[in-house]
């Protein structure tokens, strides 16, 4: 009966769109807590950060009926990248899976209708997502920490706690990446990859862009480049994602968003325009005036001299942190050739 359920389950997931979709066990995940509590000891300043993943180790704490832990895959690379929006934002946050609009919202509601047809409790989410998919043999991890699987890693793990006994697997990681790869770890803007499974958090690009208090420190702002909302660097350069993203579909409103896009439009925005088109989709950051920030710095790490009218706009502006950035900014403009454009 447990094994008739859990290939009802993950047919279904499968009939619905998702490209995979394994079931494991609920026990705790200690190699998760081991990496975590590591990572704390050896970069402390981000211990606040890391902390908060310890409460997703024990998953009957997230629901305390539950019996197995269903986990899908969701390809998002699989959408028409308009315009070359993805070198300001990275392309998970294109796709967001979340948004109401989605594809994959779509499924997932379904997904979730049927398990209230089948009699099944379930809690959402609330578990090492990218560990939970390596354990349920749906996944493997690379070196730059992502999840990967034979569409390489432009997907999103989703997982459900269910109050129903069904067939479980459990299985350990086994290592994709080319014997001797680095690439991901020699690409990484920042150095946040100091090495295979290691990372400095507080350097990341995207925890920079929508995470970070303050002004960025100016110890990153060329390395960060156009980057505005997250990066896409690691996997990018990844032999395992070679020629793995198919542009077959169009994201519901992602066009119309790209034809409002430009930095000047970001950097001039108002509360209306940011609420309607930025953070409606981009919902990481409240923060209007650090997009505006982010802005200014892939302005200036442009070179392009048109720019020199925002920077100075942001150095009488009331924000410190557009203030600093636009001073900064011009700084990096003085050395413009003339006729840069």
């Amino acid at each position: 009966m447990s094994k008739d359920l859990s290939q009802k389950i993950k047919q279904k997931a499968k009939d619905l769109g998702y490209i995979d979709c394994g079931i494991t066990d609920i026990s705790p995940f200690q190699k998760f807590e081991e990496k975590v509590k590591g990572r704390i000891k050896v970069y402390p300043e981000a211990e606040s950060f890391y902390e908060n993943m310890l409460n997703r180790i024990n998953p009957r704490e997230r629901f305390s009926n539950a019996k197995a832990l269903v986990v899908c895959i969701w390809r998002y690379g699989q959408y028409k990248i308009p315009d070359d929006i993805d070198q300001y934002i990275g392309k998970n946050y294109l796709f967001d899976g979340r948004k109401k609009y989605s594809d994959n919202y779509q499924i997932r509601k379904e997904f979730e209708n049927y398990m209230d047809e089948l009699s099944i409790d379930y809690r959402k989410g609330g578990v090492p997502d990218r560990w939970a998919a390596v354990r349920a043999g749906v996944g493997n991890f690379g070196k730059n920490n992502f999840t990967y699987t034979d569409y390489g890693s432009w997907i999103n793990v989703e997982t459900w706690l269910i109050d129903k006994k069904v067939e479980t697997v459990h299985q350990e990681n086994t290592l994709l990446c080319p014997e001797g790869c680095r690439e991901c770890i020699k690409a990484c803007p920042t150095g946040t990859l100091e090495a295979p499974f290691k990372m400095k958090a507080l350097s990341c690009i995207p925890y920079l862009t929508y995470n970070r208090k303050g002004i960025t420190p100016e110890r990153y702002r060329e390395d960060m480049g156009l980057w505005l909302y997250g990066c896409d660097v690691c996997q990018n350069v990844c032999p395992l994602n070679k020629n793995k993203w198919e542009e077959k579909k169009d994201y519901p409103y992602l066009e119309d968003f790209v034809s409002k896009f430009s930095l000047t439009k970001i950097f001039k925005m108002d509360k209306e325009f940011f609420e309607n088109e930025v953070y409606s989709r981009f919902f990481y950051s409240d923060d209007i005036n650090r997009w505006k920030m982010n802005a200014l710095r892939a302005m200036a790490n442009t070179g392009k001299k048109k720019y020199i009218s925002c920077m100075k706009e942001a150095v009488d502006s009331e924000d410190e942190r557009l203030q600093e950035m636009g001073n900064w900014g011009l700084g990096k403009f003085s050395g413009c050739l003339p006729g840069d454009s």
